[in-house]
């Protein structure tokens, strides 16, 4: 081989390592920015997420500060729809059987319009069953951090308050059956006295004469079971 062969393959030689080198420093430069912008992102993720977690912090201590919504009624108060007090209905009749049903139509009219009494309890521990109990099962204390219930008005048509029983949820997540305070089962009595008594008329006046007044599950029973008394004819009744 000739010099200026061997001149010649060297010099291309040092041009493809040359080659190789420029292209070597440029994909450093390539990874190098790659790198920075990785960094970058990340650096971004980490402000945002810092942002996120401001803003949630800000908002619980908001939420804590923020006084309770006022509640729509409070113990014992009516909670009545727009159109609970209904005008359809007809006088009370005559015959017993013609009451039952009668009664039994406005029950079922208090059930549909949900209007009631409210009950609102806080931290009460009450003697009462598991709705699965046996109905000849004791009665156990169950506790209840808050009751807030409106109980409606058809419960006054059972047989006795000590029958007048609302499903409940306890602490421990079990379906209680309760039965409610006198309280609110003489607010119940009272609405439903109010309700009946303008519909029946004086040849029946007996029904809401013999017994206390405003204690409308009572008249309830009369009306059910008794037999009209004819009461004589008076004038200052005409």
């Amino acid at each position: 081989m000739s010099n200026n062969e061997e001149v010649n393959n060297t010099a291309q030689r040092a041009l493809a390592q040359s080659s190789q080198i420029i292209e070597d420093q440029g994909s450093l430069q390539d990874l190098s920015q790659a790198s920075e912008s990785l960094a970058t992102s990340q650096a971004q993720v980490e402000v945002l997420s810092k942002l996120v977690n401001t803003l949630v912090e800000s908002m619980n201590a908001n939420r804590n500060q923020r006084e309770p919504l006022p509640r729509l009624s409070k113990d014992g108060e009516k909670v009545h729809p727009r159109d609970f007090r209904p005008s359809h209905y007809e006088s009370c009749p005559t015959a017993t059987h013609e009451r039952v049903l009668w009664l039994e139509n406005i029950n079922l009219d208090l059930k549909l319009n949900q209007a009631g009494i409210k009950w609102h309890d806080v931290d009460k521990s009450l003697l009462c069953r598991a709705d699965y109990d046996a109905i000849e099962t004791a009665p156990t204390m169950h506790t209840f951090s808050e009751i807030d219930i409106t109980v409606p008005y058809s419960a006054i048509f059972s047989s006795s308050q000590e029958s007048c029983l609302v499903s409940i949820v306890d602490n421990r997540n079990t379906n209680c059956l309760v039965p409610i305070p006198t309280r609110i089962w003489k607010a119940l009595s009272a609405q439903v006295y109010g309700l009946l008594k303008p519909e029946i008329g004086k040849s029946l006046r007996y029904f809401y004469q013999t017994v206390s007044n405003l204690d409308g599950h009572a008249l309830i029973c009369k009306l059910r079971c008794e037999l009209v008394i004819a009461f004589p004819s008076l004038h200052q009744d005409v």
